[in-house]
């Protein structure tokens, strides 16, 4: 709400509410004030008939006032009578924060657990703001992230990611300021288009969370005795000094150009392999340290050479089990979610940040900035067609094309080149990681051909060999000094827990059994129309009972990932709600009865997949 102006002094109490809450931003708020890199030009204070006042901007040739010059909390509160906060779990992303008067109505509507998301395009206007106006709901709401132009901006994408399931965009609400948008063309469009590639982004994992659940959960189950003797990332934060240059190998088509230039880096790189570019490197005799595989579904013909087996492997949990058979090195997991993050958490170990990018390549880029690296190098990232091919060796595959769609990219040297729906999700993916990196990773695009990533430095690979590979490293020496995560003694307590995960699936069938029924129950008490308090409270009882249990349970994630195909349509719409408080009611148990059918299923084909897992633990 737009304060009366009075004698309260706006910027001290904003600041120091900026300082104790986001002290990220207040660091650099500090530099950009010290270094005067703000200006006040165009902006104007008016006064309303409310006796508060509002502003005015005369930019870009443009006069925009961002409120009514008569109520400026009543126009918020009208405008904001066209979005549903009703919905459960509703979500916001919002281009421009200003005086806040429109931002704070939307807080206003929102429920305590909601999750705002502000962008503000204009530095100097967030400074203007916090010396004319009281910003401290916003500054200091815990719902809120703010995301200022020229401080953290570039971070909005990933955070999305991050937090919003996409079980949640159906009742995201992205709005503009009112007038923003229009003084600020250019930054509304490539807000606009942050949130088109969110969407994409979230359109490919829902699909993949439900067209691969089940091979997913039964690489998980039959990857278990591998925790034994493997490690996890957080282990190696750190472990690279700045001398030291990652190498990120794809297999593109370009890699063909400069493979053989990478036997040069041999000692003096961290050169990771992705999955299917292994087979190159063995094909040309080159070395590299460590293997990356994430795929649950990859063909285990890129990793069937046994000459790859001993290398030491960064993958994940669902990762083809096949793969993970046949490697005899070290396993290290790079993502603590679901089951991994549940039972890590148990002893303590909390797993870095993984944003995830959808290839392996990006999981690669994880791996490297988690390990600490000052210098991430790329080759064989094409994420285009060379010609007919596309990837090394002249291969052309061609089978996911009509399934992801062709689109046309931006190359290195500024033309359009033809690439993919999934390959242009992961420039995007690059692009966000490279600008949240700047100035602090120097990232390197040594592919020599394929799409450009923005941010990065476009080099020869001989060239950065030359220059950046000067130091000795040795990562098998580095990996033998690390023992495994668990040594046999605290193994023995881990192993004891995975067992009980099948005890758990029993009592799990129970509980879904009982809220199934009374599930069922409840929505034929709603729709006979008679009122029965006794019996709805103990419906509402038995279902929430059932649900805190198997919430509880250590397999739960492996469950709740399984059923995540079978239950994936109904999902989409499950935090929609109607006017219809009935209808509601129906919809909500309608969901609980299908989840724990679902569980029950889930209970019934997971058990005997989890008794043979046990005896290999």
């Amino acid at each position: 709400m737009i304060e009366r102006v009075s004698v309260m002094n706006f910027w001290e109490n904003n600041i120091n509410l900026i300082k104790r809450f986001r002290p990220g931003i207040y660091e650099q708020l500090e530099k950009i004030i010290d270094e005067k890199k703000y200006s006040f030009d165009g902006f104007s204070l008016l006064d309303t008939k409310k006796g508060t006042r509002t502003i005015e901007i005369n930019k870009f040739g443009k006069k925009v006032r961002l409120n009514s010059l008569y109520d400026p909390q009543k126009e918020a509160e009208r405008w904001a009578k066209q979005y549903n906060f009703d919905n459960i779990d509703v979500s916001v992303v919002m281009f421009g924060i200003a005086n806040g008067v429109f931002a704070d109505t939307m807080l206003n509507n929102l429920r305590d657990n909601s999750l705002v998301f502000l962008f503000e395009p204009d530095v100097s206007l967030f400074i203007y703001c916090l010396e004319n106006f009281d910003m401290n709901r916003i500054i200091g709401d815990d719902r809120v992230t703010l995301y200022i132009e020229g401080i953290n901006a570039n971070e909005l994408y990933f955070d999305l990611i991050q937090h919003i399931h996409w079980t949640m965009v159906p009742t995201q609400i992205a709005c503009f300021y009112p007038g923003m948008d229009n003084i600020y063309y250019e930054k509304a469009k490539e807000f606009a288009d942050t949130m088109q590639k969110f969407y994409s982004a979230e359109n490919s994992v829902n699909y993949t969370a439900s067209y691969l659940a089940k091979v997913c959960t039964s690489n998980v189950i039959n990857n278990l005795h591998f925790i034994k003797e493997s490690n996890y990332i957080t282990e190696l934060s750190g472990i690279l000094t700045d001398d030291i240059p990652v190498i990120i190998v794809a297999a593109g088509p370009s890699l063909d150009k400069n493979i053989d230039d990478l036997k040069r880096a041999h000692g003096k790189a961290f050169i990771i392999a992705t999955d299917t570019a292994v087979k190159f490197l063995i094909a040309h005799d080159v070395h590299y340290d460590a293997i990356i595989t994430i795929d649950p579904r990859k063909s285990r013909n890129h990793l069937s050479d046994k000459r790859c087996f001993k290398h030491p492997i960064f993958t994940l949990m669902d990762a083809k089990n096949e793969i993970l058979e046949m490697n005899q090195g070290r396993k290290i997991w790079i993502n603590g979610a679901g089951f991994m993050s549940a039972l890590y958490s148990k002893y303590g170990l909390v797993f870095d940040d993984y944003i995830s990018g959808g290839s392996v390549a990006t999981a690669a880029f994880n791996v490297a900035r988690t390990m600490g690296a000052k210098r991430i190098v790329l080759i064989g990232q094409d994420l285009a067609f060379s010609g007919d091919s596309t990837h090394a060796g002249g291969v052309a595959y061609h089978a996911d094309d009509e399934l992801n769609g062709i689109v046309y990219v931006e190359d290195i040297y500024g033309n359009q080149i033809k690439s993919r729906g999934d390959w242009g999700i992961y420039i995007e993916w690059f692009n966000s990681a490279i600008e949240e990196l700047s100035g602090i990773v120097d990232v390197i695009d040594a592919t020599e051909g394929g799409a450009k990533l923005k941010g990065s430095r476009i080099m020869k690979l001989s060239e950065v060999i030359d220059k950046y590979c000067i130091s000795d490293f040795d990562f098998q020496k580095i990996l033998d000094d690390i023992s495994p995560t668990f040594p046999m003694e605290a193994y023995e307590v881990v192993k004891a827990d995975i067992y009980h995960m099948q005890k758990e699936l029993v009592n799990i069938g129970k509980y879904a059994k009982d809220g199934m029924n009374a599930a069922r129950d409840m929505i034929e008490i709603v729709k006979s129309g008679k009122v029965s308090p006794k019996k709805e409270n103990r419906c509402i009882k038995t279902v929430k009972k059932a649900n805190n249990f198997i919430a509880r349970q250590l397999v739960y994630s492996i469950i709740d990932d399984y059923i995540a195909g079978d239950l994936g349509e109904k999902l989409k719409d499950i935090n929609c709600l109607t006017e219809d408080e009935n209808e509601n009611i129906i919809k909500t148990y309608d969901m609980a009865k299908s989840s724990f059918e679902a569980v029950l299923k889930g209970v019934k084909e997971m058990t005997p997949m989890l008794e043979a897992a046990l005896d290999k633990i």
